[in-house]
């Protein structure tokens, strides 16, 4: 048993000499001003990322009247949460390694604290298969690489902050259980500035 794990210690690391490692900037985000970043590692035609992206935008803007009737400025919901994402990337025929046409599997969890009045938290699992390409720039460590999805949320809990559930009337249970069936699928459609940081 030492020695298997021994081999498998050794093959891995040989393995990891060798690896591709990609950094991945997200270009909607960043023209959103939203931060977020994925690193990428593999060798011949599998990579493995792990990434982030940080949810700072305010969750929606809610307008008010006075007592006079005059409506307010829209106030803003202020919300901060993260969205994790691990996933594999299968590549069909890379010109150096992990480059080219690939389908990725992806897991996302995502958290998010909605400051409400009474503050609400809510997290989602997600699980999603995408579609690319990733079109390595002339002889530069840059790359480009659309990408487009389909997938589920197959968790969607919210609760409250101070740990109780989230409770309404039943006719707005059921209108708000409609939309979270219905916003649970999901059509991810990314377009990522690449930057190889390490291997050939």
């Amino acid at each position: 048993m030492k020695i298997k794990l021994l081999l498998f210690a050794l093959t891995l690391s040989s393995n990891l000499a060798f690896a591709q490692l990609d950094t991945r900037i997200n270009v909607d985000d960043l023209l959103s001003k939203k931060v977020a970043v994925n690193f990428e590692m593999g060798y011949d035609k599998l990579s493995f990322e792990l990434g982030t992206r940080f949810l700072l935008g305010p969750w929606a803007e809610v307008s008010t009247t006075d007592s006079e009737g005059n409506m307010q400025d829209p106030t803003p919901i202020p919300r901060f949460g993260y969205v994790g994402t691990f996933r594999a990337n299968f590549y069909t025929n890379p010109k150096t390694t992990i480059d080219g046409f690939h389908v990725s599997p992806t897991i996302d969890i995502m958290r998010q604290k909605v400051k409400f009045e009474d503050p609400s938290i809510n997290t989602r699992i997600g699980a999603s298969v995408l579609i690319g390409y990733k079109y390595m720039i002339g002889d530069s460590q840059f790359a480009i690489q659309p990408e487009l999805g389909l997938g589920y949320w197959v968790m969607d809990r919210t609760r409250l902050a101070s740990g109780g559930p989230v409770t309404g009337d039943e006719a707005l249970d059921d209108i708000v259980g409609f939309f979270k069936k219905f916003r649970a699928i999901r059509t991810p459609f990314n377009i990522t500035l690449n930057y190889r940081i390490g291997g050939n």
